[in-house]
């Protein structure tokens, strides 16, 4: 009851069918209740067994691809390929983060992608108003809550130099990696502290990343990538692009991560 509400999404918001962010602790008037009417105390909610208890959720419309299988769908499974994979025995591509919490007993899920299922969502304007159906939704973990991806609050995980980034702009040149030029004065163009969420971050591993990657020939870029990159999950991930058609995620909506 009383919860917060905000719509979310960029290109989604053209939709007639629009996502909605739902918010648990943003206003101090929230009432929680658990599946059995149970007031919960600290506001933070699990939504199935095994997920983190968290304050924030994405309902996602999928208005331009209806089924779902291309948002929640994938990346559930992609989730699982990754965790499941391994290469002469080992599990490659699962976090330092993922990797610290199992080897501790941790009881909750740590995602590399968001976790959901399908809804159906309706509205009312008034307590005793005839329900009105919205649509079939997904009840998705959002991105603003980090600890369901493993950045913080995971037993025996240091997270003192972890940094993610979403790429925004797939037009900028800092975002294709092609150039550093006015990168102080313009990086905001093109990135978005995802974590630590802060509105004046250290961009200084950002830019040095970006100065190699625009300055790399492609003969060193073939053993100097070792180095900079985790380069199995990077290969994973242009997989997923390639198969899934993930088109308008090769640049914006990707999350550039450092565990280290």
């Amino acid at each position: 009851k009383n919860a917060a509400m905000r719509p979310q999404g960029t290109s989604s918001m053209g939709y007639p069918k629009k996502n909605f962010r739902l918010y648990t602790q943003k206003r101090d008037d929230t009432i929680l209740y658990d599946a059995n009417n149970k007031v919960v105390a600290n506001k933070l909610y699990s939504f199935k067994n095994g997920a983190q208890p968290v304050n924030c959720w994405c309902m996602k419309a999928d208005y331009a691809e209806s089924s779902g299988t291309h948002n929640t769908g994938i990346a559930r499974l992609w989730n699982n390929v990754l965790m499941g994979a391994t290469l002469n025995g080992e599990y490659i591509f699962r976090t330092k983060a993922q990797k610290a919490a199992l080897a501790a007993g941790y009881k909750y899920d740590v995602r590399t992608t968001v976790d959901g299922f399908p809804i159906l969502m309706f509205y009312r304007l008034n307590a005793n108003d005839p329900l009105v159906f919205i649509g079939k939704y997904n009840f998705n973990n959002d991105k603003s809550t980090p600890s369901v991806f493993g950045f913080e609050n995971i037993p025996n995980f240091d997270n003192s130099k972890l940094q993610c980034w979403e790429i925004l702009n797939n037009g900028n040149s800092l975002a294709l990696f092609t150039s550093v030029d006015g990168f102080d004065d313009n990086w905001s163009e093109a990135f978005e502290s995802r974590y630590p969420d802060t509105s004046n971050p250290d961009t200084s591993y950002l830019k040095a990343f970006c100065e190699w990657m625009a300055t790399v020939s492609s003969a060193n870029f073939t053993t100097e990538k070792w180095e900079h990159m985790d380069v199995y999950k990077m290969a994973a991930y242009y997989i997923y692009l390639m198969r899934f058609g993930a088109v308008d995620q090769t640049v914006k909506n990707a999350m550039f991560t450092t565990e280290d």
